[in-house]
């Protein structure tokens, strides 16, 4: 078997591994998921799970730097000079077309999501763990100018971005469970807003 082969092989079962472990992570959670679960998802034996990974952080670790690359743009889409209807309005496309055009990307979306809930974060030279702090800021920051020009509902700033939020996040969910085809539109997410 050629060298080239033998690499192609090592990275196809290093994507096998992350992605058993991504669903396991989801479904079993993090603290009783086991590298033996992720090995026999995976029908390798333990032992050949750690010649991809030293352990079971680090594989979560190298999820969390996929998830946060495959969620890049989020907090970008915030950083707009636009009215805030319109940013929120593009942030929505973004995620959706992100979800429906490459599915698995709802999983990362909800694996980030727990790491952020449960704070367990990837390591502390990602930089990346404290992006859910600015996004949730800036979405405040983006709905308060909204409501002050008139565009947005009155009322409590912070729980209509939690209000957002808790939408964009239930559809990456149910897709990351009950991946289908969706006629989702980002106009009705704003609309929750107005």
């Amino acid at each position: 078997m050629s060298a080239k082969i033998r690499d192609i092989q090592k990275i196809e079962r290093k994507s096998e591994i992350l992605k058993q472990a991504l669903n396991l992570f989801l479904t079993k959670d993090y603290s009783t998921t086991t590298i033996a679960d992720i090995a026999q998802a995976c029908n390798m034996s333990t032992g050949l799970l750690f010649n991809y990974f030293d352990s079971k952080k680090s594989l979560y670790d190298e999820l969390l730097d996929i998830s946060f690359n495959e969620c890049a743009g989020i907090e970008e889409h915030l950083d707009s000079d636009a009215s805030p209807e319109t940013i929120l309005f593009h942030l929505c496309e973004f995620i959706i077309n992100l979800i429906e055009d490459k599915p698995e990307s709802a999983k990362m979306f909800m694996l980030v999501e727990r790491s952020w809930r449960k704070k367990i974060t990837a390591s502390k030279k990602t930089g990346k763990k404290d992006s859910r702090v600015n996004i949730i800021q800036k979405t405040i920051t983006i709905v308060k100018s909204g409501q002050e020009a008139g565009v947005f509902r009155e009322g409590n700033t912070k729980a209509l971005v939690y209000s957002f939020w808790g939408a964009i996040i239930g559809f990456a969910e149910d897709i990351a469970y009950n991946p289908k085809k969706y006629d989702a539109d980002a106009g009705w997410i704003i609309k929750l807003l107005k």
